[in-house]
């Protein structure tokens, strides 16, 4: 394979992990927002819409993510397997490069804390190790360890340094609530345990009160412990009715008092002194992140949703920032001849994108059942979407309103969906293996046929530009064209591949596949013969690939993370995107050809620009500037 000759430039992104505790943070310089995304962390410049970075090195997603106090280090810690090691990365935020990478705890990274003049960093392993370590960043090393709870007691959950000690800081989990005091001379650590009478309480999350004299402790009852720092006895609870579903985030501020966030999406401002609560507000998701500026009169909420608020401390207003799927991103389309806007399908919802600005249109959502498929109908007026409980539904989409669901669709889960261009037919694949075709009236939806030769999941469908062919592509190792007059299949495909997807080249003469086997096929349209096949060299698998309109250049997406753009006649990368932390699911190309959208496991959507060199009158006319092979 040639050397990749140009990096294609990502020109915004949206995804946010906001199920990882504390994950959304506010740098002390005020002018950068950091949380993780999949197994990276993604610092971002308050005010504008692109331009973030990735910093990439985890293998797997992270778990933890905390800004030293000065602002001048970033540390973050990750899942693994029981019985294999998990990674403290910490990174220099000045020139976002990794300076430490320390592995010594076992299956996961629980939480972080940084002391008050980023001298040590203390560690929390997940309940598979149940220690604490703390480590001397200047020296890049260990100091010491020990057990984060005794043995009556269950696993540790969260980490808080005091403000006034480097060698003070306080952990609590499951009824259990410790102080801990470093001994440099003898590099060791002493626990006190924290004396709470008769309340049993999991603790999930803590923050220092000023001066150090007491630790607010946040519980998975719904109430906050305030803890004396200097004997470790219980003082006061509340509030007296308990948040349903616990208390997920706490924050302390100077003016407004304690702010908590519930696993029920409530914001609320409590006194300091008795924990009564003085105002809520109420989110989409569970609270888990609470970022204070500088002043304290504003904050950053982020949710279990993946949405991420602005709030006034004082009045506990809110605004919606941004907003985007919590999990796996499963199909991304745009409508035929219109680049404004596109559509992504994930976990119970279908949202509608302004793909300039990122901003989302229309949410449609139904509880408890996962898309798996989405498309526009030809002339713009329907999203057809195909979901986990067999049933094909269509939405307007501007208003999201439900138009007509096609009830047992398939015997199981639709997974992939096309429209044809007359607007007349929509074809349907499903878990199943069936393809079957659906003739739309104004009243009825009545099925015309069922395909049967597939025998395994239909993973894409692409629909001839006449309306009379359509190819399927089968994680049975098959791609079918079928003649959607006869119903019978005209040609058929053959490899060792779990085939993701195939789409037609636009002059229609031949079909390109991708799928586990690791190569990209080019086939005779008409006798389903092999032309050639890619290799790809990294041993990872396709998922997904797009041709732009000229036919000159095709995209892939894969399990290497990275969005490929190649020359179709050469066979050769000539640009490369990275940033994405997990499989890519699918990529797209805007109808305009001047942008690519590629989706991926972790919830993120990225935007890249097309070259400006590759965007002819038409698509991709100018391929030769940047094709290796035409030099």
């Amino acid at each position: 394979m040639a050397d990749v000759t140009t990096a294609l430039a990502l020109d915004r992104s949206f995804g946010f992990a906001g199920a990882v505790p504390a994950g959304l943070v506010l740098h002390p310089n005020q002018e950068h927002i950091v949380y993780p995304l999949g197994s990276s962390v993604v610092v971002r410049t308050m005010g504008q819409a692109s331009g973030e970075q990735f910093l990439a090195g985890h293998t797997s997603p992270i778990t933890t993510l905390v800004v030293s106090p000065s602002g001048r280090y970033l540390a973050s810690g990750q899942e693994r397997f029981m019985g294999l090691k998990a990674d403290v990365l910490v990174w220099d935020f000045e020139s976002l490069q990794l300076v430490h990478r320390f592995v010594l705890h076992k299956a996961g990274i629980k939480a972080l804390a940084f002391s008050p003049n980023d001298k040590y960093l203390a560690s929390l392993g997940d309940e598979d190790d149940n220690s604490v370590v703390v480590w001397d960043l200047e020296a890049g090393a260990a100091i010491c360890g020990a057990p984060a709870s005794m043995g009556s007691s269950g696993v540790a959950h969260t980490l808080a340094w005091l403000h006034g000690s480097e060698t003070s800081f306080v952990s609590g989990g499951e009824y259990t609530l410790r102080k801990w005091e470093l001994d440099l001379s003898i590099r060791k650590l002493r626990a006190e345990e924290g004396r709470l009478g008769q309340l049993k309480r999991i603790i999930d999350t803590l923050v220092v009160a000023p001066g150090d004299a007491g630790v607010y402790c946040g519980t998975s009852t719904g109430d906050v412990l305030y803890v004396s720092l200097d004997t470790m006895l219980f003082r006061v609870s509340g509030p007296k009715k308990p948040f349903p579903k616990g208390v997920t985030a706490l924050a302390l501020t100077r003016h407004a008092g304690v702010i908590a966030g519930s696993g029920d999406g409530v914001l609320a401002s409590l006194s300091p002194s008795s924990l009564k609560v003085t105002k809520v507000a109420r989110l989409a998701g569970a609270v888990t992140s609470i970022a204070l500026d500088a002043s304290h009169t504003a904050m950053f909420v982020g949710t279990a949703s993946a949405n991420i608020y602005t709030a006034v401390t004082e009045t506990l207003a809110t605004e919606l920032r941004t907003t985007c799927h919590p999990g796996k991103v499963n199909d991304v389309v745009y409508p035929c001849d219109y680049s404004e806007v596109f559509a992504t399908a994930g976990p119970e919802d279908v949202r509608v994108w302004n793909s300039r600005t990122s901003e989302e249109l229309v949410r449609i959502s139904v509880p408890n059942i996962e898309c798996h498929c989405v498309a526009f109908a030809a002339d713009g007026s329907a999203i057809f979407s195909g979901w986990s409980d067999g049933k094909v539904r269509a939405f307007g989409p501007e208003s999201g309103t439900l138009l007509f669901v096609i009830n047992d669709a398939h015997h199981g889960p639709v997974t992939a969906i096309a429209p044809c261009a007359d607007g007349e037919r929509l074809i349907s694949g499903g878990k199943d293996g069936e393809v079957r075709v659906w003739r739309l009236m104004a009243s009825s939806q009545v099925m015309e046929a069922t395909m049967m030769e597939h025998k395994g999941p239909i993973s894409s469908i692409q629909v001839a530009s006449n309306d009379m062919e359509a190819i399927t592509a089968s994680g049975d190792g098959s791609c079918i064209i079928w003649d959607l007059g006869s119903f019978i299949r005209v040609q058929v495909m053959f490899a060792p591949s779990y085939f993701m997807a195939a789409a037609y080249h636009p002059e229609e003469a031949q079909v390109l596949s991708c799928g586990t086997d690791r190569k990209i096929c080019f086939w005779d349209a008409y006798d389903g013969s092999a032309i050639r096949e890619i290799e790809l060299l990294d041993n990872c698998a396709a998922n997904s690939i797009a041709i732009f309109a000229d036919g000159e250049a095709f995209v892939s997406g894969g399990n290497d993370k990275l969005v490929k753009l190649w020359s179709y006649d050469g066979g050769e990368v000539i640009a490369t995107g990275s940033g994405h932390s997990s499989n890519i699911v699918k990529v797209v190309i805007s109808p305009d050809q001047s942008e690519i959208v590629s989706i991926s496991e972790d919830g993120a959507v990225f935007v890249w620009a097309v070259p400006a060199e590759l965007i002819g009158p038409v698509g991709v006319g100018s391929l030769r500037a940047l094709d290796p092979t035409a030099r």
